[in-house]
């Protein structure tokens, strides 16, 4: 897969959402070349604090050293693939 969207919030709920270090190795079971998190900082739908899922995302990156590359947007960012040249930040 060229790209993985991954939500990496509301974690409380396992069955719906996933934590920030099973986003990973689900990312890396899939073969992703991109990863792109998701659903964090935007609305309280967990018991997390609101930077705690960036804060997890990045300790997992540290110790699980995943092979692909991990693409954070900033609130309102957008990101864009062009086969010919590759990941394009836009905003």
């Amino acid at each position: 897969m060229d790209v993985c969207l991954m939500p990496i919030s509301a974690y409380f709920f396992r069955p719906v959402h996933l934590a920030p270090e099973d986003a990973l190795q689900a990312s890396e079971d899939l073969g992703c070349k991109t990863f792109i998190p998701w659903g964090y900082g935007t609305f309280i739908l967990g018991h997390e604090h609101v930077h705690e899922p960036l804060r997890r995302l990045a300790e997992a990156q540290r110790r699980l050293q995943p092979s692909f590359a991990i693409q954070v947007l900033k609130m309102g960012g957008s990101w864009s693939w062009d086969k010919e040249s590759g990941p394009q930040a836009v905003k």
